[in-house]
């Protein structure tokens, strides 16, 4: 019988009662025993405390008791006060027992609550946290109202404060105590703080100070992080000045924060030397070209070859007879390089599928210099690591590292007997060639959530295949507590489970279990198959339960 059905039968069975009162009777009915929370209303005497004759259930009685309540519905607060929720009777369930839930979620259950109906929806982040992350005691500001009713503080769902902070705990140190959270953050995520504008505060960013990542000014050593109070009334606040101080004026007179190039109207133009500056050049401190004393510097020779101020950074890898560094690079800037895709596809390695997408550094990586020496693909360097553009091989195994540890090699042409380079998790493998087949919901199942990563035999894991176990046991944990012990029961998870669903479709209580017949086919499953916890898990009983009468029914009653 569904809740519901099981509450009106019971609300007939109370109004029935109540009206006998008014008649001589020779004993009362009760419509069964009240739950743990109202256990001391239970006794015929009591109906009343909760019924009015001729109404059943009478809300103003509810709150008469529950006062925390009556006074949130009164302010037009909270999920109760809303016109759907006046009956109580609707969602609290009574005469069920002690040990029954006395909130009815609805057949979707808890998780499937619409928390709008609160008056507080859960957006973005909030939406998918469980509900009693955010509803424990130590969230309550409050807790007095409702220890003072005698209300767990453990199980209520009432008590929070709707404010950040009554969850979170503040990173900030009170220095945004005259604004609210969300003036910079938003439910989805802390980080960024997307609603964040600096404009709005005593320094504006103007220029390159726009582009600075945070922490370089609002250092993240710091605990917590200085947001308000940094000093920056002059540029010499958070910049070294290059020129010792022997370049009279302000910064401002040849810098600016669009740039540190010299500004088109400082009193000394570059343009009017023999190398006007152009692209990232107008960037370059004028000591990076010109040493440390500006005052004694003399010009620069042979500017026109970019060796006179930068060294090769590939160390000969790339140097042909006709290839000058202008070909990949310009003034511009060193990254990102000219070199496209299609100068790729000329090389002895074109690009293909989900090679094309993969950022260059993936596959040229800094490698020791002395490697790319000793493998004669670069000349000495000047650093001890360079970036790889010259290889001695191509195959997938030069850049991947195998995670089957050769295991799989052996059964088709290396990688490409199951993969492509189009996608990586885009297998085309026969499983039923394992006398495995997948089946029903198992053939959803990606790779990876049964053929778990474990040790290899380098500092990574591997992936293994052939020692992977075909029993149930291997992947799924049992929710029984040893009730169907395979070790010594002939019970299997097949004997009711199969991989079209989790739901029991082939359990049978006629053949595997007690004999349904008349009424106890219509007894909900719980009411013989408890619910039971078991240290941390909770679990339901199906072994031992007895099949005698007396077992579920007392001697004298009709229960």
């Amino acid at each position: 019988m569904k809740p519901a059905a099981n509450f009106f039968f019971w609300i007939t069975l109370v109004a029935g009662s109540l009206a006998m009162q008014s008649q001589p009777t020779l004993g009362q009915i009760s419509p069964g025993e009240l739950s743990t929370a109202h256990q001391k209303l239970d006794g015929s005497d009591q109906c009343l405390t909760c019924h009015s004759s001729g109404r059943g259930v009478d809300q103003s009685l509810c709150l008469s008791c529950h006062k925390v309540l009556a006074a949130r519905i009164a302010a037009g607060r909270g999920l109760h006060s809303r016109t759907e929720n006046t009956t109580c009777e609707r969602c609290h369930i009574e005469h069920h027992g002690r040990e029954f839930e006395l909130v009815w979620w609805g057949e979707e259950g808890m998780e499937a609550f619409d928390h709008s109906r609160t008056g507080y929806p859960l957006e973005a982040g909030h939406s998918a946290v469980d509900c009693r992350s955010c509803h424990q005691s130590t969230n309550i500001p409050d807790p007095a109202p409702l220890r003072a009713e005698s209300i767990g503080l453990e199980r209520t769902f009432l008590g929070l404060d709707v404010g950040c902070a009554s969850c979170h705990a503040d990173p900030h140190g009170r220095q945004f105590e005259d604004t609210t959270c969300a003036t910079c953050h938003e439910a989805k995520a802390w980080k960024p703080a997307n609603r964040f504008d600096h404009r709005r505060t005593e320094f504006p960013l103007t220029g390159l100070h726009r582009e600075v990542s945070c922490s370089d000014c609002h250092r993240v050593t710091d605990e917590p992080i200085v947001y308000r109070g940094l000093a920056a009334e002059s540029c010499s606040n958070c910049h070294r000045d290059p020129h010792a101080g022997r370049l009279v004026g302000a910064c401002s007179s040849c810098h600016s924060p669009d740039g540190w190039e010299m500004t088109s109207n400082a009193s000394f133009d570059h343009d009017r030397t023999r190398y006007p500056l152009r692209g990232r050049h107008r960037s370059v401190a004028c000591t990076a070209c010109h040493g440390e004393s500006l005052a004694t510097s003399t010009a620069i020779e042979d500017f026109d070859r970019c060796e006179t101020c930068h060294q090769d950074a590939h160390a000969g890898q790339l140097s042909r007879n006709d290839q000058l560094c202008a070909d990949c690079h310009s003034v511009s800037g060193f990254q990102p390089s000219l070199f496209d895709l299609a100068d790729h596809q000329e090389t002895a390695f074109p690009l293909m599928d989900s090679h094309q997408t993969v950022p260059c550094l993936e596959c040229h990586r800094q490698v020791p210099a002395e490697t790319l020496v000793r493998d004669r693909l670069a000349a000495a360097p000047r650093t001890a690591r360079l970036l790889q553009f010259r290889f001695t091989e191509t195959s997938c195994e030069s850049c991947h590292r195998d995670p089957h540890e050769e295991e799989i090699r052996s059964l088709a042409s290396g990688c490409r007997g199951c993969h492509t380079t189009t996608q990586w998790s885009e297998v085309a493998f026969d499983h039923s060639r394992t006398g495995l087949p997948l089946e029903g919901r198992h053939a959803d199942v990606q790779c990876l959530q049964c053929h778990l990563e474990v040790a290899g035999a380098t500092d990574l894991p591997r992936i293994p295949f052939f020692s992977a176990s075909a029993a149930c046991s291997s992947c799924h944990a049992s929710p029984h507590q040893g009730q169907f012990d395979e070790s010594n029961d002939p019970t299997t998870c097949a004997r009711c489970h199969d991989s079209s669903s989790w739901e029991p479709s082939g359990f049978d209580h006629d053949r595997d279990a007690y004999l349904l017949v008349g009424a106890h086919r219509a007894v909900p499953c719980r009411t013989c198959h408890p619910t039971e916890v078991a240290g941390e898990t909770t679990f339901v009983r199906y072994r031992p339960i007895g099949s005698e009468c007396l077992d579920c029914h007392a001697p004298g009653t009709s229960r």
